[in-house]
């Protein structure tokens, strides 16, 4: 037996251990969709924040292809060997279907991954970390269908950590007084559970730790290894990253400018709008334009969130609790993706618009005086509670909308 034949033994070995840990999981609500576009597009490109699941997908669809093979790209003997070699001798044995994780390590992947399509007529099913770690090296992104996997909504860690299944609402649904009165009948039960899905539900990483220094894993590979890849940046970069993050966890989200961040950071403004972009790219944070109004001063400025469930973990490893008022917001934007905000030069303005709709969001006893200036558009409050009062929602309800 030569090199290869122990290393292909070998992958098909560890590939078994990892689909065994795999079947203690549920699979994600989105796994269907994943798998329907595997089983019909010629090459399928994975992508999403580090830690979504993308890698337990991939195992849990490696059953249903006789032809499969599960390897990760992370690997001293793929490099030596190389990319295209390894495929070409999978093609050789007979495997049509390969699935290849973490395929961003690989320097060359996407010529070589091209090559051994257009050669073998393999179906070729590969992860990268994000858009960012894939971006630079687009070539085979153009031959595949390119499948981004989003965090878990709310709805979704229902299903993956506690067995609980929810319809997908629609915002129709949730401005509808009685859909909103049938689904809260039941969703009142589960309230207490927004604390911990705040907290880490936003990734499956905590079906096997709720360990916050698992996230903060997350957060380091992408500035430590990913952002690096794509940017020929050194560890001075690599530190203003890291303030950013912490200026923007521990601040509420209208009350940070490019300026402050600036200030922050020491990094000229255009460096700072570079690292808001990747870390947009990452899946770290969410960038929210301006609404089309407001003075020019105002739409200029963009609005920052993280993703779930980021703020909370920042703010535990810096020693301080995230404002509940930006866990709130990071909640809504989590959930209702294409959200701008309400621009005004004005102090008391409601926070965000969509579809023609203006939402405040606040605590149980927020009132209306922000929308006193509005005109033109329908107005909600979103707030904590299950309250069924006309133009105020609940906010746990935006949690089910996907």
């Amino acid at each position: 037996m030569d090199g290869l034949d122990a290393y292909y033994l070998n992958r098909l070995n560890v590939a078994r251990s990892l689909l065994e840990k795999t079947t203690r999981f549920r699979k994600r609500l989105v796994f269907q969709e994943l798998l329907d576009k595997v089983k019909n597009e010629p090459s399928v490109g994975i992508v999403g924040l580090r830690g979504v699941g993308k890698t337990t997908m991939m195992l849990q669809m490696l059953p249903l292809f006789k032809d499969g093979f599960y390897f990760s790209a992370d690997s001293l003997v793929i490099r030596g060997l190389g990319l295209y070699e390894f495929l070409e001798y999978l093609h050789a044995r007979g495997h049509g279907t390969v699935f290849v994780d973490e395929v961003h390590y690989y320097p060359e992947w996407s010529r070589e991954l091209k090559a051994a399509y257009d050669d073998f007529g393999m179906k070729l099913v590969f992860t990268g970390s994000s858009r960012l770690s894939m971006e630079a090296r687009s070539e085979m992104l153009r031959r595949a269908a390119v499948h981004h996997v989003p965090p878990l909504s709310f709805r979704e860690y229902l299903h993956l950590y506690l067995g609980t299944e929810f319809e997908k609402l629609s915002l129709e649904d949730i401005l509808d007084t009685g859909t909103r009165k049938t689904v809260l009948a039941r969703l009142s039960g589960y309230a207490r559970e927004l604390d911990n899905f705040l907290a880490y539900g936003g990734l499956p990483l905590g079906l096997e730790s709720k360990d916050p220094t698992r996230y903060l894993g997350v957060i380091r590979r992408v500035v430590d290894e990913d952002i690096p890849a794509v940017r020929r940046v050194g560890a001075e970069f690599r530190t203003a990253v890291y303030k950013v993050l912490r200026i923007v966890a521990t601040s509420q989200p209208g009350e940070i400018s490019i300026h402050t961040l600036s200030k922050a950071s020491g990094k000229h403004p255009e460096t700072v709008e570079d690292i808001l972009l990747l870390l947009e790219s990452a899946g770290i944070l969410v960038r929210i334009p301006p609404s089309g109004q407001g003075p020019k001063s105002v739409r200029k400025t963009v609005k920052l969130t993280l993703t779930v469930p980021f703020r909370s973990v920042l703010c535990h490893s810096y020693g301080t609790h995230p404002s509940k008022g930006a866990l709130r917001e990071d909640f809504f934007v989590h959930h209702l993706p294409g959200v701008s905000y309400y621009a005004s030069a004005g102090k008391r303005a409601p926070d965000y618009v969509f579809d023609r709709i203006v939402f405040e969001i606040g605590g149980a006893s927020k009132t209306r005086a922000q929308f006193r200036q509005v005109r033109g558009y329908k107005n909600y409050l979103v707030i904590d509670g299950m309250t069924l009062e006309e133009h105020k929602l609940p906010l746990v309800l935006f949690g089910l909308l996907w």
